[in-house]
């Protein structure tokens, strides 16, 4: 259950600071003092929600410029909260996030910076397009627009690498799509394949396409045909010179280029 302090004293309370920890002393099953029951959540102006931490700071900006280790949550006997943060980890799961990663999200955005407030850490982050980042403010009645945004650190992931790009320019990953076509560097058959069965292996997650699996990929089977359809070989010289667009070729200048690809051996 939750944890509360004390950040306003009234009468007969603790000290400021008191750790109000839920008891089921006296039949009551929720808060007590001294036999009484409290109403946290009523009493908000007495009583503030303790939220535990879910991070450890681990590099902090120096005002003079560098980075600071922190060690034991401090930067030379400074609180690392004090400082402007530069790297963290996330305490359920070991990861690290550190200013300029990038992060799983639609626009593979970009850590900009930390903001903790009441222990609640804020990831602000924009999108790589923007060259100046800024945050929304509010200022009164008049509220400045911003390109950056902010996620909770428990819900971010960093960028995971794409599989591999198609000859279209398409990212291929685990979780882009089910299927893709690919046609063997040896023939001009189309092939369709499922990742999930595919490309489920170590080598493939980390980036690397297996040597014998090295041919030409399509993220769609229109985009196989099309390059089937501008580069197969199918045409003879009299195809072309007979066709009704035939004087549109230069018949020299055909025959050397159908000679230097029968010669080409790469």
């Amino acid at each position: 259950m939750k944890k509360y302090r004390l950040i306003k004293q009234y009468p007969n309370s603790p000290e400021i600071g008191f750790i109000l920890e839920p008891s089921n002393k006296y039949g009551h099953n929720g808060y007590v003092y001294n036999g009484f029951p409290i109403n946290t959540e009523k009493y908000t102006e007495f009583w503030k929600e303790v939220v535990e931490k879910d991070y450890e700071i681990l590099y902090v900006f120096l005002e003079y410029g560098g980075l600071g280790v922190v060690i034991n949550g401090k930067h030379n006997g400074i609180l690392a909260e004090e400082y402007k943060i530069q790297s963290i980890r996330r305490l359920f799961d070991g990861e690290i996030f550190t200013i300029g990663d990038r992060i799983e999200d639609d626009e593979h955005s970009v850590i900009q910076e930390f903001e903790l407030i009441d222990n609640i850490l804020k990831v602000w982050c924009v999108n790589p397009a923007y060259s100046c980042p800024r945050k929304p403010q509010s200022n009164g009645s008049i509220t400045g627009c911003g390109n950056m945004f902010y996620y909770l650190l428990k819900d971010i992931e960093h960028f995971k690498k794409p599989l591999f790009k198609t000859e279209d320019g398409v990212e291929i990953d685990l979780k882009s799509q089910e299927q893709f076509y690919f046609i063997p560097k040896n023939n001009f058959n189309i092939n369709s394949i499922m990742i999930c069965n595919y490309w489920c292996n170590e080598n493939c997650k980390k980036g690397e396409i297996p040597k014998q699996f090295k041919n030409l990929y399509f993220s769609t089977k229109e985009k196989a045909e099309e390059y089937v359809l501008m580069n197969k070989p199918c045409l003879s010289i009299n195809d072309v010179l007979t066709s009704q667009d035939g004087l549109l070729f230069a018949e020299k200048k055909l025959k050397e280029l159908v000679k230097l690809k029968i010669n080409d051996k790469t």
